[in-house]
């Protein structure tokens, strides 16, 4: 039987969701406490026992400035012994039936390994969404950074992705990636230009070097600033550096269309996707 999670099983699945994915207690503490909600969040039971779960996060897709409903089928999990028994199917079945119900557009996942884009494609998704992550050489520019408020950096990076073909986040998704990032040892860097930001990044140490997660400018000389920010401050020559701004992208997710509405599905294939909590 699939139904909306209750209080009581939530225990349940933070150990499943431990058990299948191994993210930090530290993690999963802050995921039920800012995000989680028993109304996103739907469970197959038999025989009273939790054999599977899903999270449906809402999100919305922005299309060069039109907007529609998305969800992010998020945290897919069946105990290992419960596998093969039709609580997936079951679940996706009554996650679309709801989701049509409440006029979603767009439904989408990221699947965690390439042998999972065939599985999911059993169910409807085809492959969407696209992401740039390049090891980069570093401008040599003497930029300065600025540590931004969340707010700041949440209001640029809004005013900059509607404009785009993209999944937005909500503030509050904006800044529990935020936070994970701190927790990780990273950073929120900005640079401006006449006192106005132009350009935001998420900085991560990583061995030798550092990750640039997600630069956000307002326009390419912005994004070369903002990497020669970074070298300034990291003392580093290269990082490996994710945007929207960068060529080559390759597809990381997969989605699918649930409302006969004008959005086609050629627009998900050439989006970009990026911040998606501990992706």
């Amino acid at each position: 039987m699939v139904s909306y999670a209750l209080p009581h099983q939530v225990p349940t699945i933070k150990k499943l969701w431990k058990e299948i994915f191994h993210d930090s207690d530290l993690f999963l503490d802050a995921f039920f406490t800012n995000i989680f909600k028993l109304n996103q969040c739907l469970v197959s039971t038999e025989n009273e026992e939790l054999c599977a779960a899903m999270q449906l996060l809402p999100y919305v897709y922005c299309d060069k400035g039109k907007t529609y409903k998305a969800v992010y089928i998020y945290a897919v999990m069946t105990k290992p012994e419960k596998r093969n028994a039709g609580h997936m199917a079951l679940l996706f079945q009554f996650a679309f039936q709801e989701l049509h119900k409440q006029q979603v557009d767009v439904v989408f996942l990221i699947p965690q390994n390439e042998g999972l884009f065939e599985m999911y494609s059993r169910y409807g998704f085809k492959s969407a969404f696209t992401q740039a992550k390049k090891t980069l050489q570093l401008p040599l520019l003497n930029q300065q950074v600025i540590l931004p408020t969340t707010h700041d950096a949440y209001a640029f990076y809004l005013e900059v992705m509607r404009q785009l073909k993209t999944i937005v986040q909500t503030y509050k998704q904006f800044e529990f990636v935020y936070k994970s990032i701190l927790q990780e040892g990273g950073e929120l860097l900005a640079i401006q230009m006449n006192a106005t930001v132009e350009a935001i990044c998420f900085v991560l140490p990583h061995q030798n070097t550092v990750r640039v997660l997600d630069v956000v400018a307002l326009n390419q000389p912005a994004f070369e600033r903002m990497l020669g920010a970074v070298s300034t401050k990291y003392n580093v020559s290269e990082a490996i550096v994710s945007s929207y701004l960068l060529p080559e992208n390759n597809y990381i997710g997969m989605a699918q269309l649930l409302q006969p509405t004008s959005l086609q599905f050629e627009s998900l294939q050439t989006a970009y996707l990026s911040l998606m909590l501990n992706e």
